[in-house]
């Protein structure tokens, strides 16, 4: 009988750690495609909406029971809805900005189901809520003079805010389609007027294409007690409550970026002491995989191989923030959902007035913070996701651009539930959520 020539042992180390590396792959292929910086992401996959479509569907039902206890109060069939309303000394003023868009979809009603749909009294109490209609003709907004107002605490155009000189100005600005001038200046103007028009010491800000996750509010406030512990009004200049994946990656897309070739030596170098201990001291059964051929392998050629992937895997797929308050980086993309200290509001609105027709708000907003040394916070798990695809500011954007948050997605209702809950009695007491 022919016997067999056994296979070398340098090739069987190889073989493992090549199988252990394909696993991987597989396993990234499955896990992390939405990672719009990782080399796993696939556009077909990643704005599949889960937790946004669980969340819009309650929107939603809120909404209709809403307007069908509206309907049924001036038909004579029934009471009138029963909707909380801020109290006299909110904790904060959120103001949602929204502008008429093409086509038969508008979010703004949405957005605000979002936000109101499973919110307690207490929390009610503490939320000063409006609408900012942006358009300098409010009347072609199809959401204006509509069922909403009669759900938040004001609804207001840009229209007797700002001298007439202004809206003029806004006004050629729409016609010359010079959304990103126009979308500053609508942004100062409706911090200025929750500024002048609530006395809460915190002032939130809504593009109003999201969609919020139950339990924000109070979570909200979980993340401003964190930072009002560890920081004055005017050492910080806000807190976001989204976040945009293309912001969360690592420092650089290069291939051996990050210092990869300094990690893969001091691992390799590392792992290569610990084997050449353990071939003095292991069984004669085990000291022939770690053969100079062997580690060579493990050492040259695995390590590098994973360390490789770690990075090209994505940062936010597999590390992740954890759940709280963060200090971010100086820069932050996008706007969709900001809290600012009350102190802050007058110096930040000035900045943006001021420099609104050279660069997008968001920009202006990390010079701004660099120019006053101020911290930023972001929250986690993130509590809005981006809705609107199509941008006001940049019409031509498809979603292949993706302001999106991978992370919102995962979010389980059952247990945002129980967090809720668990929040409101932490907050305000247990009597809160009977």
């Amino acid at each position: 009988m022919e016997r067999r020539t056994p296979v070398p042992y340098p090739l069987r180390v190889f073989l493992l750690a090549s199988l252990s590396f394909l696993f991987c792959v597989a396993y990234g292929r499955k896990n992390f495609y939405r990672d719009p910086l990782g080399i796993f992401f696939d556009p077909k996959r990643a704005y599949e909406r889960h937790y946004s479509g669980v969340r819009e569907a309650e929107a939603l039902e809120w909404s209709n029971d809403v307007l069908t206890a509206f309907d049924d109060f001036e038909n004579g069939l029934g009471e009138d809805a029963n909707i909380y309303r801020v109290g006299d000394h909110p904790r904060i003023c959120a103001v949602f900005i929204t502008a008429k868009r093409e086509g038969d979809r508008q979010y703004i009603d949405i957005a605000v189901g979002s936000a109101l749909a499973n919110i307690t009294e207490a929390e009610r109490t503490d939320l000063d809520l409006k609408i900012y209609f942006s358009n300098t003709q409010p009347e072609i907004h199809p959401s204006w003079n509509s069922w909403i107002d009669r759900v938040v605490d004001e609804s207001f155009p840009v229209t007797g805010l700002v001298p007439d000189s202004q809206l003029e100005h806004m006004k050629q600005l729409e016609k010359e389609s010079k959304f990103v001038e126009k979308a500053g200046l609508d942004y100062s103007i409706a911090l200025q007027h929750c500024y002048a028009n609530s006395s809460a010491p915190f002032i939130m800000i809504f593009e109003g294409d999201i969609l919020l996750a139950d339990g924000w509010f109070a979570r909200t406030l979980k993340g401003l007690r964190h930072i009002v512990n560890i920081m004055e009004p005017d050492a910080w200049m806000d807190m976001r409550l989204f976040s945009y994946d293309k912001s969360m990656g690592w420092g650089s897309q290069n291939l051996l970026g990050n210092n990869v070739p300094w990690i893969c030596l001091a691992l390799g170098l590392a792992l290569y002491l610990m084997l050449v201990q353990l071939r003095r001291v292991s069984s004669t059964s085990l000291r022939p995989y770690l053969s100079p051929w062997c580690v060579f392998v493990i050492c040259g050629i695995a390590v590098p191989a994973f360390v490789i992937l770690f990075f090209r895997a994505g940062k936010a797929s597999l590390l992740p923030p954890s759940p709280g308050v963060h200090r971010q980086d100086t820069f932050g993309c996008c706007n969709q959902a900001l809290l600012f200290p009350r102190e802050q509001v007058p110096g930040v609105a000035a900045f943006i007035t001021e420099h609104a027709d050279k660069r997008p708000h968001d920009h202006l907003l990390m010079h701004y913070s660099q120019e006053k040394q101020l911290a930023r916070y972001a929250l986690y798990p993130v509590q809005a996701q981006h809705l609107g695809f199509k941008s006001i500011v940049n019409p031509e954007r498809d979603e292949s651009w993706g302001v999106w948050n991978m992370g919102f997605e995962n979010l389980q209702s059952s247990k945002l539930a129980r967090e809720h809950e668990r929040m409101v009695k932490e907050i305000y007491g247990d009597e809160a959520w009977e």
